[in-house]
């Protein structure tokens, strides 16, 4: 049996980006991808879509795996 998403839309979590540093969200949707749950995140006061950045690359990308997410 699957285990529910750690986290929930509306909720703040903390994503950390390329550099290592936490950067504070809202949870915009929280989608299963095979054995994975992914968000997508808001910024907390404009509520505009966030891009994660990513140092493989230098690419960005709307979304994030729960293991790269904490609680805040």
């Amino acid at each position: 049996m699957k285990q529910s998403a750690k986290f929930q839309k509306g909720q703040r979590v903390g994503v950390y980006n390329s550099q290592g540093s936490r950067q504070i969200y809202e949870v915009d949707e929280v989608t299963c991808s095979g054995s994975t749950w992914t968000y997508t995140f808001l910024e907390c006061d404009t509520k505009n879509p966030v891009g994660v950045g990513f140092s493989n690359g230098g690419y960005s990308r709307y979304w994030q795996e729960e293991r790269w997410l904490s609680s805040v």
